[in-house]
Protein backbone atom coordinates (compact mmCIF):
# COMPACT_ATOMS: atom_id res chain seq x y z
CA UNK A 1 0.00 0.00 0.00
CA UNK A 2 2.53 2.52 1.04
CA UNK A 3 4.44 1.61 -2.61
CA UNK A 4 1.12 1.95 -4.13
CA UNK A 5 0.76 5.46 -2.68
CA UNK A 6 4.10 6.35 -3.18
CA UNK A 7 3.59 6.16 -6.84
CA UNK A 8 0.35 8.14 -6.34
CA UNK A 9 2.24 11.04 -4.91
CA UNK A 10 4.50 11.12 -8.01
CA UNK A 11 2.22 11.35 -9.98
CA UNK A 12 0.60 14.36 -8.31
CA UNK A 13 3.28 15.91 -8.16
CA UNK A 14 3.26 16.00 -12.11
CA UNK A 15 -0.04 16.96 -12.22
CA UNK A 16 -0.29 20.60 -13.47
CA UNK A 17 -1.39 23.48 -10.21
CA UNK A 18 -3.34 23.40 -8.30
CA UNK A 19 -3.73 20.03 -8.42
CA UNK A 20 -0.42 19.04 -7.01
CA UNK A 21 -1.07 21.53 -3.56
CA UNK A 22 -4.56 19.51 -3.17
CA UNK A 23 -2.94 16.00 -3.50
CA UNK A 24 0.42 15.92 -2.30
CA UNK A 25 0.36 17.03 0.95
CA UNK A 26 -2.02 14.03 2.52
CA UNK A 27 -0.49 11.71 0.20
CA UNK A 28 3.05 12.44 1.70
CA UNK A 29 1.64 11.90 5.05
CA UNK A 30 0.04 8.75 4.88
CA UNK A 31 3.65 7.94 3.22
CA UNK A 32 5.19 8.25 5.95
CA UNK A 33 2.57 6.80 8.22
CA UNK A 34 3.07 3.69 5.71
CA UNK A 35 6.76 3.91 5.88
CA UNK A 36 7.09 3.86 9.83
CA UNK A 37 3.79 1.11 10.16
CA UNK A 38 6.13 -1.27 7.67
CA UNK A 39 9.28 -0.81 9.81
CA UNK A 40 7.76 -1.80 12.52
CA UNK A 41 5.49 -4.83 11.10
CA UNK A 42 8.72 -6.06 9.91
CA UNK A 43 10.39 -6.09 13.35
CA UNK A 44 7.41 -7.92 14.65
CA UNK A 45 7.39 -10.38 11.72
CA UNK A 46 11.32 -10.81 12.60
CA UNK A 47 12.05 -9.41 9.07
CA UNK A 48 14.49 -7.70 10.91
CA UNK A 49 17.20 -6.73 7.70
CA UNK A 50 14.01 -5.07 6.06
CA UNK A 51 13.07 -3.42 9.35
CA UNK A 52 16.89 -2.29 9.97
CA UNK A 53 17.07 -0.53 6.40
CA UNK A 54 13.08 0.52 6.99
CA UNK A 55 13.37 2.62 9.72
CA UNK A 56 16.62 3.89 9.15
CA UNK A 57 15.38 4.98 6.07
CA UNK A 58 12.78 6.28 7.31
CA UNK A 59 14.62 7.84 10.42
CA UNK A 60 17.12 9.75 7.30
CA UNK A 61 13.54 10.82 5.52
CA UNK A 62 11.45 12.53 8.05
CA UNK A 63 13.83 14.30 10.29
CA UNK A 64 10.97 16.40 11.92
CA UNK A 65 8.68 13.44 12.71
CA UNK A 66 7.89 12.59 15.98
CA UNK A 67 8.59 9.13 15.77
CA UNK A 68 11.64 9.55 14.27
CA UNK A 69 13.12 8.71 17.88
CA UNK A 70 11.43 4.91 18.13
CA UNK A 71 12.54 4.50 14.73
CA UNK A 72 15.97 4.86 15.30
CA UNK A 73 15.51 2.75 18.49
CA UNK A 74 13.93 0.12 17.01
CA UNK A 75 16.05 0.02 13.54
CA UNK A 76 19.53 -0.38 16.64
CA UNK A 77 17.45 -3.69 18.03
CA UNK A 78 16.73 -5.09 14.48
CA UNK A 79 20.29 -4.47 13.12
CA UNK A 80 21.63 -6.53 16.94
CA UNK A 81 19.12 -9.41 15.91
CA UNK A 82 20.08 -9.94 12.32
CA UNK A 83 23.08 -11.33 14.37
CA UNK A 84 21.27 -11.89 17.91
CA UNK A 85 17.74 -13.22 17.16
CA UNK A 86 16.92 -12.89 20.69
CA UNK A 87 17.40 -9.60 20.44
CA UNK A 88 14.17 -9.13 18.61
CA UNK A 89 11.75 -11.32 20.33
CA UNK A 90 9.98 -7.76 21.60
CA UNK A 91 9.90 -4.23 20.56
CA UNK A 92 12.27 -2.34 22.43
CA UNK A 93 10.49 -0.49 25.74
CA UNK A 94 10.00 3.39 25.02
CA UNK A 95 10.91 4.67 28.01
CA UNK A 96 14.01 4.05 30.27
CA UNK A 97 13.06 2.88 33.95
CA UNK A 98 14.23 4.70 37.19
CA UNK A 99 16.36 2.85 39.87
CA UNK A 100 19.42 2.55 40.24
CA UNK A 101 22.56 2.06 37.23
CA UNK A 102 25.65 0.12 36.81
CA UNK A 103 28.82 0.80 34.74
CA UNK A 104 29.90 -0.83 31.84
CA UNK A 105 33.15 0.35 30.89
CA UNK A 106 33.95 -0.64 27.07
CA UNK A 107 37.65 -0.33 25.63
CA UNK A 108 38.52 -0.74 22.29
CA UNK A 109 42.12 -3.30 21.71
CA UNK A 110 41.63 -2.78 17.90
CA UNK A 111 42.94 -0.75 15.02
CA UNK A 112 39.48 0.83 14.12
CA UNK A 113 36.78 2.38 15.23
CA UNK A 114 34.42 0.18 16.81
CA UNK A 115 30.81 1.07 17.22
CA UNK A 116 28.81 -0.50 19.77
CA UNK A 117 24.83 -1.21 20.10
CA UNK A 118 22.95 -2.11 22.82
CA UNK A 119 19.08 -2.70 23.46
CA UNK A 120 17.55 -4.48 26.93
CA UNK A 121 15.87 -1.93 29.46
CA UNK A 122 17.18 0.95 26.81
CA UNK A 123 18.58 1.14 23.91
CA UNK A 124 21.22 2.86 21.93
CA UNK A 125 24.64 3.62 20.27
CA UNK A 126 27.97 4.65 21.03
CA UNK A 127 31.49 5.09 19.18
CA UNK A 128 34.91 4.19 20.66
CA UNK A 129 38.02 5.73 18.79
CA UNK A 130 40.42 3.15 17.05
CA UNK A 131 43.71 1.56 19.18
CA UNK A 132 46.43 3.50 17.30
CA UNK A 133 49.05 0.89 18.45
CA UNK A 134 46.66 -2.47 18.11
CA UNK A 135 46.95 -4.78 16.21
CA UNK A 136 44.60 -8.12 15.14
CA UNK A 137 45.06 -11.12 17.31
CA UNK A 138 46.15 -14.27 15.19
CA UNK A 139 43.36 -16.64 17.13
CA UNK A 140 40.13 -16.08 19.41
CA UNK A 141 42.03 -18.05 22.16
CA UNK A 142 45.04 -15.36 22.00
CA UNK A 143 42.19 -12.02 21.89
CA UNK A 144 40.65 -13.62 25.10
CA UNK A 145 43.83 -13.82 26.74
CA UNK A 146 45.43 -10.96 25.99
CA UNK A 147 43.38 -8.25 24.73
CA UNK A 148 42.94 -5.05 26.68
CA UNK A 149 45.75 -6.66 29.36
CA UNK A 150 48.50 -5.03 28.14
CA UNK A 151 50.64 -3.45 31.43
CA UNK A 152 50.75 0.43 31.39
CA UNK A 153 48.73 0.36 28.09
CA UNK A 154 46.00 3.22 27.73
CA UNK A 155 43.20 1.75 25.56
CA UNK A 156 39.91 4.33 24.19
CA UNK A 157 36.85 3.39 26.31
CA UNK A 158 33.49 4.55 27.11
CA UNK A 159 31.05 4.12 30.09
CA UNK A 160 27.71 3.45 29.85
CA UNK A 161 25.51 3.58 32.90
CA UNK A 162 22.93 0.63 32.57
CA UNK A 163 19.58 0.31 34.25
CA UNK A 164 19.59 -3.93 35.31
CA UNK A 165 17.96 -6.01 33.17
CA UNK A 166 19.14 -8.45 30.57
CA UNK A 167 21.01 -6.58 27.26
CA UNK A 168 21.88 -8.11 24.00
CA UNK A 169 25.13 -5.91 22.23
CA UNK A 170 26.88 -5.96 18.58
CA UNK A 171 30.02 -4.81 18.19
CA UNK A 172 30.79 -3.32 14.67
CA UNK A 173 33.87 -1.40 12.77
CA UNK A 174 33.11 2.04 12.96
CA UNK A 175 36.14 3.04 10.44
CA UNK A 176 35.06 3.23 6.81
CA UNK A 177 37.68 1.38 5.19
CA UNK A 178 37.61 -1.01 8.17
CA UNK A 179 37.17 -5.09 7.19
CA UNK A 180 36.20 -6.89 10.27
CA UNK A 181 32.86 -8.72 10.63
CA UNK A 182 30.28 -7.81 13.80
CA UNK A 183 30.32 -9.72 16.34
CA UNK A 184 26.83 -10.09 18.76
CA UNK A 185 26.66 -11.24 22.58
CA UNK A 186 24.58 -10.74 25.24
CA UNK A 187 24.15 -10.95 28.93
CA UNK A 188 22.60 -9.74 32.59
CA UNK A 189 23.38 -6.46 34.48
CA UNK A 190 22.94 -6.96 38.00
CA UNK A 191 22.41 -3.81 40.81
CA UNK A 192 25.47 -3.15 42.45
CA UNK A 193 28.36 -4.66 40.29
CA UNK A 194 30.48 -2.65 37.99
CA UNK A 195 31.01 -4.53 34.48
CA UNK A 196 33.75 -4.11 31.61
CA UNK A 197 33.39 -5.06 27.79
CA UNK A 198 36.66 -5.99 25.53
CA UNK A 199 36.45 -4.84 21.67
CA UNK A 200 39.42 -6.49 19.44
CA UNK A 201 39.96 -8.19 16.28
CA UNK A 202 40.59 -11.16 14.91
CA UNK A 203 42.30 -12.22 12.01
CA UNK A 204 41.22 -16.01 10.74
CA UNK A 205 44.17 -18.22 8.93
CA UNK A 206 42.61 -17.00 5.89
CA UNK A 207 43.18 -13.53 6.35
CA UNK A 208 40.06 -12.39 7.16
CA UNK A 209 38.97 -10.19 10.18
CA UNK A 210 36.56 -11.27 12.27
Amino acid sequence: ATRALRRIGDTAKRLPAPAPAHLRGGVATAVEDGAYACGIDQFKDKRFGAAHTSLTDFAGAYKSDRRRARAQQVAIAAEIAQLRPAAGNRLPPRGEPGGSRMELVISNDGPDPVEVLYTGPVTGRITIVACGSCKAYPTEAAGRGKACKASGKSYPKKTLRLPAGTYHFLHKPGGRDATALGRAAGGSVKPGYTYTQCSYVVRDDLGAEL
